[in-house]
């Protein structure tokens, strides 16, 4: 299994909570990520053709979970409208599409209102356990730059990793670090830039600038 650590802490969590809460969608699985590139994180995973879970027996299947790792791998190549941004600026940056892409909560739902109305605020302990495996996962990718590139994301990440961003150099740099495995590593904060609020070609190339 690609990225197995966290991979199966995703599905231990799937397998001890009721349908019910879990729903019927399989969680987001995760392919190997790629050191020393930029990590995008956004909030959770939305419903694009999402893979349901047939039974509970889904969860412990090595095939079954193969194809939901492959099905987000393929994903972050092929689904331009919403990777292909990031693409573009991992392309601008680093002269290669290699990015990682971290989602807080593994949950899928396209509405992000919604999602933290009607299920992370309804059930919070089953969501605290996914932001924690998030949160612990980010210094295990090494990341070069982190982006956030979700409002709702970047309010969580401030408020829980409040004691380890700075902004010391705000103004001088435009962006905030934090340390990651003792390094200070930029991250940017920003609203969505792809999907339904895509950036347009002009503030793209700026990002890209900034972000060099």
């Amino acid at each position: 299994m690609e990225n197995k650590e966290i991979n199966e802490k995703i599905l231990e969590i799937w397998r001890n909570t009721s349908e019910n809460i879990r729903g019927e969608n399989w969680p987001v699985l995760y392919p190997n990520f790629t050191m020393q590139t930029i990590l995008f994180i956004g909030l959770n995973p939305g419903e694009r053709k999402a893979p349901k879970i047939d039974n509970f027996d889904d969860l412990e299947n090595k095939e079954k979970i193969e194809k939901i790792i492959n099905f987000e791998k393929t994903s972050w190549k092929d689904d331009k409208k919403y990777f292909g941004t990031f693409q573009e600026i991992c392309r601008g940056i680093c002269g290669h599409e290699e990015f990682n892409h971290l989602d807080l909560y593994f949950y899928r739902k396209g509405n992000s209102n919604k999602f933290m109305e009607e299920n992370v605020l309804a059930e919070p302990d089953f969501f605290k356990e996914q932001l924690k495996i998030s949160l612990d996962t980010i210094p295990k990718i090494k990341p070069r730059i982190i982006f956030v590139a979700n409002s709702k994301s970047s309010k969580i990440i401030k408020e829980e990793l409040n004691d380890k961003i700075s902004d010391l150099k705000f103004e001088e740099e435009g962006f905030h670090r934090i340390n990651i495995n003792g390094k200070l590593v930029p991250i940017f904060f920003s609203g969505m830039i792809s999907s339904q609020r895509k950036i347009d070609d002009h503030s793209l190339k700026r990002l890209i600038w900034h972000l060099k």
